[in-house]
């Protein structure tokens, strides 16, 4: 019959033979693909003899120290290629731990051939034999250059972040998704006349004006659940003694990667000026012309936007001795309460020259004379002129300021450009103040302006002069109509930068 190799006492012999060649192939084998592994890391893999003489290092560890991939490193001692501070840390410490717990982990450092240190994460095994003595070292070193360099960037924008938040002009202030205050820098407190530790941790309620609590939560609560990304209004803050606080307050939210809220960040600016200049400035604006007989007069104001200071932009109308009437446009240099200030300045002497019955040429001289001599006013356009409603004779003198434009009942609208001189402040000792004058005709009409209706970055000012006569000839109807056509067709596309004054005037 067939032999039985199995079932034979040579057959055990050849299966034990085939069993150990296999064993020995399988490990081989697990062998060349561990070997394959290492020598694909760029890590640092090295094995030491218990004497810290280098038995075996990866291609990546030669790399990353600058060993010739053929270089032989037989009898080359670990200590070579770390600085000599790493050095003593690995006996002093490393090494008792290593060989007392069988692995260290921490940070250390390798040193390139050229002298320089690579910042590592490494590993230190011991291997030890049944007595426990060690019979070598496994070591594994990660370069850690990008996560220190990332690391040591973070840090920088992190004290970059906390220089700028503590030095901002304005207020600055994070909270938590509670809305309480988590940090404050001093110009908030400057703000709101708070001490830093009386905010951290509270929130913003307990210094908000009860009349503006509600609206500040709500912006809070759409601001959180995403439905904004941003806000910003004025808001009252109550200070200690109960005094209302005016602040301009903007607020956004952080989120992390997943788009998931994280803190709030807010910052406020006090804005108590502005609204003091804003103030002053509107009560010297009416809202409703005098009614004067024989003459239709309409007036228009718009305010910058929010983001810029008020500006010293003004009109006026005045009766005059004799049933004449005096008209006023005019714009001050400056912005604020300053600016707003100057303006009521010389809006106040200018009535008080006009209803001495002077003519404007000389209402304008005294106003040159007294920016001059009070060096307060210095480059403020004016615009003014008298009407007398009888014969239509209207008397005009331009300081500086764009051209008045004339609106005839019947033909091309057309400037006034007679009448000029310097604005106010500028005129040379001597020079003449020249006076215009022009009869009206029935329906005749005149438009005043201030520069913020025509004046654009990006469009030059002749151009725009040439759009402000186009719009006003296209209008029609009331005086009111009038200056609602002017100002949406010139200024509703833009964000108005500069305030905007308008006076318009038509014989009945």
């Amino acid at each position: 019959g067939r032999f039985d190799v199995t079932a034979s006492r040579w057959g055990e012999a050849l299966l034990v033979v085939y069993d150990d060649l296999a064993d020995r192939a399988r490990a081989r084998s697990a062998e060349r693909r561990f070997e394959a592994v290492l020598e694909a890391t760029s890590d640092w893999v090295s094995i030491a003899d218990p004497a810290q003489n280098l038995v075996y290092v990866n291609g990546g560890g030669r790399r990353m120290v600058g060993i010739g991939l053929d270089e032989d490193i037989r009898g080359r001692r670990i200590g070579e290629f770390s600085p000599a501070w790493a050095r003593d840390y690995v006996r002093s410490v490393v090494l008792p731990v290593v060989r007392r717990e069988g692995v260290w982990r921490g940070d250390l450092a390798r040193r390139h051939r050229d002298g320089h240190e690579i910042p590592v994460s490494q590993v230190i095994v011991a291997g030890t034999d049944a007595g426990g003595a060690v019979e070598f070292y496994a070591t594994i070193a990660r370069d850690m250059t990008g996560e220190r360099a990332a690391e040591a960037a973070l840090r920088a924008s992190e004290e970059r972040f906390r220089v700028a938040f503590e030095q901002a002009p304005v207020g600055m202030a994070l909270l938590d998704l509670e809305g309480r205050y988590v940090q404050v820098n001093d110009a908030y407190c400057r703000t709101v006349r708070r001490r830093r530790e009386e905010l951290v941790g509270v929130k913003p309620s307990a210094i908000t004006h009860p009349d503006d609590i509600a609206d500040s939560q709500r912006a809070v609560q759409r601001l959180v659940s995403g439905e904004i990304t941003d806000y910003s209004f004025e808001k009252r803050y109550l200070a200690p003694d109960g005094e209302t606080i005016w602040a301009e307050l903007s607020a956004t939210v952080f989120r992390d990667d997943d788009g998931a809220p994280q803190f709030l960040i807010g910052m406020v600016q006090s804005i108590g000026e502005r609204r003091l200049a804003q103030t002053l400035q509107r009560s010297m604006m009416t809202t409703q012309p005098p009614q004067v007989a024989g003459i239709e007069l309409a007036t228009r104001y718009l305010p910058g936007s929010r983001e810029h200071e008020v500006g010293g932009d003004w009109y006026d109308v005045i009766p005059l001795p004799g049933g004449r009437v005096g008209v006023v446009i005019g714009d001050v240099v400056g912005r604020g309460i300053e600016a707003a200030v100057t303006m009521s300045h010389l809006r106040t002497a200018l009535r008080a020259y006009a209803i001495e019955g002077l003519e404007p040429a000389a209402v304008v001289r005294k106003l040159h004379h007294l920016a001059d001599h009070l060096d307060e006013g210095i480059g403020t356009t004016v615009v003014y002129l008298d009407l007398d409603p009888a014969t239509r004779e209207l008397r005009y003198v331009s300081a500086g300021h764009l051209p008045l434009v004339h609106l005839p009942a019947d033909g091309v609208p057309s400037f006034l450009t007679g009448g000029r001189s310097t604005p106010l402040g500028t005129l040379a000792p001597g020079a003449d103040v020249p006076q215009a004058r022009i009869e009206l005709g029935p329906g005749d009409g005149v438009l005043l302006y201030t520069d913020g209706l025509v004046e654009r970055r990006d469009i030059g000012i002749i151009t725009r002069l040439e759009q402000l006569r186009t719009t006003v000839r296209c209008a029609q109807g009331s005086l009111d109509a009038l200056l609602e056509h002017v100002t949406a067709t010139l200024t509703g596309d833009t964000m108005r930068l500069d305030d905007v004054a308008l006076l318009a005037l038509r014989m009945r």
